[in-house]
């Protein structure tokens, strides 16, 4: 989330977008003349619930409360539709970390290295493409006009510069010299300010038609005021400039905001608040350790490293986040209560947890894949983004011509739904490792398999054969792993031998005793995957070792909270389905795709986030319901598919991994 942006009132101002929730829950017009909006304010609610429209005691009045504990958040979004909003879990994502950052593997890093638990970046002086491959207090630049970019140290007050992330982090580039945000007075000229700029060099934070300016409210009787003034009844808003000029704002009363009083408020461009904020930004972002800990390109936001160590800096993040809604919402947020302000703010939402994201949101639309015929084999470029101003999403290049693919693969691992100026390498391809493997499974070598016998660290891989060597049948076993496939270890009285599995209708201990595609239900070899309609109880006769999921047509179950047994459930679709697309629903990047869960005592609401592909369109689509009539179809299809071969030639245990993927 961004701290504040330069914000011109004479522009049309699209910050909504950067908190998506946020544009989603307010799109509701209401009838302001006969003050028809609702009341917000929190109180008590049962143990689940986070917001409640309650019309019965308070009619019109929303209950709210914050969720408990980090793990939780509310989706408000659930209100309109269903007049209440039950507290989820939070959908956590990686926080990766750029260069400097601490790490466990290369999956923690943007730059895909990890040394010494420090993500590896680019030296100071070495080449550089782009800010996130330098260390932190770094950017990457050019020293002159001839040079190549490089990473080097961020550039002093006053130095030339080309755009803010080569300055001091409470710096930005203004006429080309590095100068302090919120710093120029009234009627200072910023009309050359980039429109880039993350914050405002003026003081009050606003300009007019270019220049630096201060607006108070002006109440009822006329007086300046720091306090909210409610919009007039012609829903019109008057303000006093710093140099005495009278202002008025017609049609910006229209949008009912979360006031505990249910009134609309004037929106408010300064003020004590306001005032208030931007001493507390300049304070973060003069703090030493934030450029000690953040990449350049994170000082529009709360950085990665923060987000890691929460609990270190929560309360510097919940103050400056309390701040920011208060004043870069404070029309819609005027006389809210605490708690609701939590509920709508994402960054006490621990769901969105976005790793990178320093593309504004109305850029945050799918990507478009293309293929590009431009030679980039010099320059191991496979990959990179631009941003398509006009269509306000990123545009991925897909260069055929980059790497030597005998030998090479790109190294394609980016956030390129978010990420600007963003490439890709190419780099060697990795040593092919198959991973464990059970006897007469296929290995290239012996550190592929796993021990024939439990006092062995590794198996064998026969050189001939290349598969994994194995009990035969009939041969001593202390375990079904030591089998080869089609057999399972037998338990006897005097010894344990390797047999072969069970077929239907057979006794048996638990499922790896029979055939693949059976399960040992309440001890019979059956024919039970994928056997249970939504609403049929999962009960002690089904073995444990199995994952329950696999029983269920729809690969779905719940606990019910109302007698704690387990059932199978499907998922449908609340949003609207588009038949011409096989029901799929369309989605942008960081939208949230609703369905309810069901065994047909329980109805959950559940929100998964947009999936976006590959594909040419830039279209992102929810995940398919239950209730779309493609999904059974593929289901069938996959099934059929997996009996067919994937039995037949592994052992079950990998049959209950794959399954669970399909």
């Amino acid at each position: 989330m961004f701290l504040i942006p330069n914000t011109q009132l004479n522009k049309k101002y699209t910050f909504w977008n950067i908190c998506i929730s946020l544009f989603l829950y307010f799109n509701i017009f209401q009838n302001i003349e006969t003050q028809q909006c609702k009341k917000y304010t929190c109180g008590d609610l049962p143990e689940d619930l986070c917001l409640s429209l309650n019309n019965s005691t308070s009619p019109n009045t929303v209950i709210g409360r914050s969720c408990r504990g980090d793990s939780q958040f509310c989706p408000a979004y659930m209100l309109e539709n269903e007049g209440k909003a039950v507290c989820q879990s939070a959908i956590k994502s990686t926080i990766m970390q750029y260069p400097g950052g601490s790490c466990v593997s290369e999956k923690d890093c943007v730059s895909g290295q990890c040394s010494n638990s420090i993500c590896v970046g680019v030296s100071d002086g070495g080449k550089c493409d782009t800010m996130e491959n330098c260390y932190f207090n770094r950017a990457c630049y050019a020293l002159s006009s001839n040079a190549t970019n490089t990473c080097n140290k961020l550039r002093n007050p006053g130095d030339a510069c080309s755009q803010d992330y080569e300055c001091s982090f409470n710096f930005g580039c203004f006429q080309g010299l590095c100068r302090s945000y919120y710093s120029l007075f009234d009627d200072a000229d910023v009309s050359s300010s980039a429109k880039n700029n993350f914050y405002s060099f003026c003081r009050s934070g606003f300009d007019l038609n270019g220049v630096c300016v201060s607006m108070r409210n002006l109440d009822e009787s006329g007086k300046a005021t720091d306090d909210f003034v409610k919009c007039s009844v012609n829903k019109e808003c008057k303000y006093i400039l710093g140099n005495g000029t009278l202002i008025s704002k017609t049609n910006v009363c229209d949008k009912c905001g979360k006031s505990r009083d249910g009134f609309v408020y004037c929106p408010v461009y300064g003020g004590k608040l306001f005032s208030r904020y931007v001493d507390f930004v300049n304070k973060t972002l003069s703090d030493p350790s934030y450029p000690a800990n953040c990449n350049t390109i994170e000082r529009k936001g709360f950085c990665n490293y923060y987000k890691k160590n929460s609990d270190k800096f929560k309360s510097l993040i919940e103050t400056l986040s309390t701040y920011q809604v208060r004043n870069q919402f404070s029309q819609e947020f005027a006389n809210a209560d605490d708690c609701i302000v939590q509920i709508y703010n994402q960054n006490f939402n621990p769901q969105i947890d976005n790793p990178i994201d320093p593309v504004p949101a109305e850029e945050r639309r799918c990507p478009v894949f293309q293929c590009d015929s431009n030679d980039k084999t010099k320059e191991k470029t496979c990959a990179a983004s631009n941003l398509d101003v006009v269509a306000k999403r990123l545009n991925i290049s897909l260069y055929s011509k980059s790497c030597s693919w005998d030998k090479e693969i790109c190294d394609f691992s980016r956030n390129y739904n978010t990420t600007l100026e963003t490439f890709s390498k190419c780099i060697d391809k990795p040593k092919i490792r198959i991973g464990k493997q059970y006897p007469g499974e296929p290995c290239n070598e012996d550190a592929d398999c796993y021990a024939a016998e439990k006092t062995e660290l590794i198996g064998t891989c026969g050189n001939k054969t290349k598969l994994c060597l194995g009990k035969e049948r009939s041969e001593t076993c202390g375990s079904t792993e030591q089998c080869l496939k089609g057999l399972y270890c037998k338990k006897g009285d005097l010894k344990s031998t390797c047999e072969y599995q069970l077929g239907k209708d057979k006794n048996c201990t638990n499922s790896f005793d029979c055939a693949n595609n059976l399960a040992c239900v309440n001890s019979t070899c059956k024919d039970s995957f994928y056997s249970l309609n939504v609403g049929d109880v999962i009960t002690a006769n089904y073995d444990a070792t199995v994952n329950k999921l696999l029983y269920c047509k729809t690969k779905i179950v719940i606990t019910s909270h109302s007698d704690g047994k387990i059932r199978c459930a499907a998922r449908n679709h609340t949003d609207q389905k588009n038949s011409t697309e096989n029901d799929l629903v369309r989605c942008n990047y960081d939208q949230n795709c609703n369905y309810t869960m069901s065994d047909l005592l329980n109805n959950i609401p559940v929100n998964l986030p947009c999936e976006c592909g590959y594909n040419k369109n830039g279209q992102g689509y929810c995940r398919r319901g239950q209730d779309s009539s493609k999904i059974l179809f593929y289901f069938k299809k996959l099934i059929k598919i997996s009996f067919l071969f994937l039995f037949q030639k592994i052992k079950l245990f990998d049959i209950f991994i794959l399954m669970t993927l399909i």
